[in-house]
């Protein structure tokens, strides 16, 4: 990247990236797993949080609607009071805003590029990537340091994403979505997979009912959804302080 860019990228604190062999033991052991592992991985931040036994994706739509927003106010909250860390794609939509509301509700959140860690994409999004990093988060790419985003890059980036995690939320999604290679992949790693139920009239939403309908399961409440985690102790105590949850 350029020397301008460098600067750029040092005042939000992107440089410093730290290499990770596979064969390191700070590799994470769930990514260690997958089909065609990365063989190195460069890290900004909390390297030890890739190894997080509760990583959670959450992916989506970039073209997320207010139904989508609703989704995420809901159900990242007590899953990240839980303990679970939020993996997305720092992409616009579903991806970023699960990002805010896990640190917005006190979480930590991994980011994996497609691109070079220094090397924020979308650009809009750096102020995110700087508030992930704050907040003892992680960003995380196989790509070297300087790469930029291509459009190849982003469906072998989205294996890393199911990888680092023992489940996959799919939130909204089109029928044929990137969203879904993410769902496909978490299922070849042999990860669970959960889907929001949408609106079947509405385009965004097609994708995630489709899963449903070929065995994902679905997010009916986040009751729910916190003890398919394994989190049951703290489904428990959600119900009890939220009655509405209740039937």
């Amino acid at each position: 990247c350029s020397h301008r860019q460098a600067r750029n990228n040092s005042k939000c604190g992107l440089n410093n990236e730290t290499p990770l062999r596979s064969s390191s033991a700070l590799f994470p052991p769930l990514l260690r797993e997958i089909t065609a592992a990365p063989q190195e991985l460069y890290v900004r931040g909390n390297v030890a949080l890739l190894s997080h036994p509760h990583c959670i994706a959450v992916v989506g739509t970039r073209m997320m609607t207010s139904y989508g927003r609703q989704v995420l106010e809901h159900i990242i909250p007590p899953i990240v009071r839980a303990g679970a860390v939020i993996v997305s794609g720092l992409a616009f939509g579903i991806d970023a805003y699960s990002h805010e509301v896990a640190l917005n509700n006190g979480g930590k959140c991994i980011a994996v590029f497609g691109c070079g860690v220094n090397t924020v994409y979308p650009k809009s999004n750096r102020s995110l990537a700087e508030k992930i990093l704050q907040s003892g988060g992680t960003l995380v790419s196989e790509y070297p340091p300087g790469t930029e985003a291509r459009k190849e890059h982003f469906p072998a980036r989205n294996r890393i994403i199911s990888g680092l995690s023992k489940a996959t939320i799919v939130v909204e999604a089109k029928e044929k979505s990137g969203s879904l290679i993410t769902a496909r992949f978490a299922l070849e790693q042999n990860r669970d997979l959960l889907a929001v139920p949408g609106n079947i009239f509405h385009a965004h939403q097609q994708g995630t009912n489709q899963l449903i309908s070929q065995g994902a399961v679905p997010v009916v409440s986040s009751e729910d959804l916190l003890r398919h985690l394994g989190f049951e102790s703290t489904a428990a105590s959600y119900t009890s302080e939220n009655p509405e949850q209740q039937t």
